[in-house]
């Protein structure tokens, strides 16, 4: 049995399924065929950025209740061996003050476990089929100045798996 835990913070990213398997994905991009030009895969692969680091992004970082913030990054588009696979990704979401620890609990407790105490919420979606980024805009909630997680889940058709957290500094 795998620990989640453990698996979770030594991972960029980690799925961990409704069909309770866990798999690690990302690696590099396919090779040049032997003629020197780039395959159909490494195109499509540069196109879509081939990120090998898919940790959330947040501008502003800080800013007052109330405040705007857009949450950004790319997606996994590949397979564990490196090669191009597009995004099965259907959905990202964004979550406040939810645990890393127990993100999962965003779908399976009421109410999900916080990273500290207060309420959890879902702020903000994003659609993401055939698309290599996602982008969430999102209000920061009405909250006591402070630093505050907010946990970015990613879902295919059969599994939901965390980017690494962000933060976000409430101000006065």
């Amino acid at each position: 049995m795998v620990d989640q835990k453990s698996t979770m913070r030594r991972s960029r990213f980690i799925g961990a399924a409704t069909v309770g398997a866990l798999a690690v994905v990302g690696g590099r991009a396919a090779s040049s065929s032997a003629s020197g030009n780039p395959s159909m895969t490494e195109a499509s692969l540069e196109q879509c950025g081939g990120a090998a680091d898919y940790t959330p992004q947040v501008a502003p970082s800080s800013g007052a209740a109330g405040t705007s913030a857009v949450i950004s990054g790319p997606l996994p588009v590949t397979g564990s061996d490196g090669s191009y696979e597009g995004s099965s990704t259907i959905r990202v979401e964004a979550w406040w003050n939810l645990s890393f620890d127990e993100w999962w609990s965003a779908y399976s407790v009421d109410p999900p476990v916080p990273d500290q105490p207060g309420p959890v919420s879902k702020v903000g979606t994003d659609a993401t089929t055939g698309q290599c980024n996602y982008s969430i805009t999102i209000q920061v909630p009405d909250v006591s100045a402070g630093e505050y997680s907010v946990v970015v889940l990613y879902a295919n058709s059969d599994a939901v798996a965390s980017f690494e957290p962000i933060t976000f500094t409430v101000t006065t």
